[in-house]
């Protein structure tokens, strides 16, 4: 399992509870071998802006994505988080991502504007496996 610790936060709550030590996670902050990702740039469709793993992209309609990656990822963990390919300022809205009926090996992601309708909106979206 990775665990995202705030190191100061760990070695307050250690010493609260009495810990003489503090053991963290020797596996990557960044993520596994086993971890997919990919920055989706919807400016025309869902087109991958750059990833890990990922074998393809296929716009689904307004919103809608396919992200196909190089493994079954049907028991992994996902997470979509709106947000540009550059360093610019994150867009309003939201999205989710689940498991792609009929693929193994994609996730299906929607992504909306504030007042919840479907919109083109950029996209970073982080399988994590075992």
């Amino acid at each position: 399992m990775t665990m995202h610790v705030n190191l100061p936060r760990a070695l307050v709550f250690a010493t609260l509870l009495g810990a003489a030590s503090l053991t963290l996670p020797t596996t990557s902050i960044a993520g596994t071998k086993a971890d997919r990702w990919a920055v989706i740039d919807p400016a025309a469709g869902c087109v991958l802006a750059r990833g890990k793993g990922v074998v393809s992209t296929t716009d689904l309609g307004t919103g809608l994505c396919q992200v196909t990656f190089d493994k079954n990822v049907s028991a992994c963990e996902y997470n979509l988080t709106p947000g540009t390919k550059a360093p610019a300022g994150a867009p309003d809205g939201e999205g989710g991502v689940a498991p792609r009926a009929g693929n193994v090996n994609a996730v299906f992601t929607a992504t909306f504007n504030s007042a919840g309708a479907a919109a083109e909106l950029p996209f970073h979206v982080f399988v994590a496996c075992k």
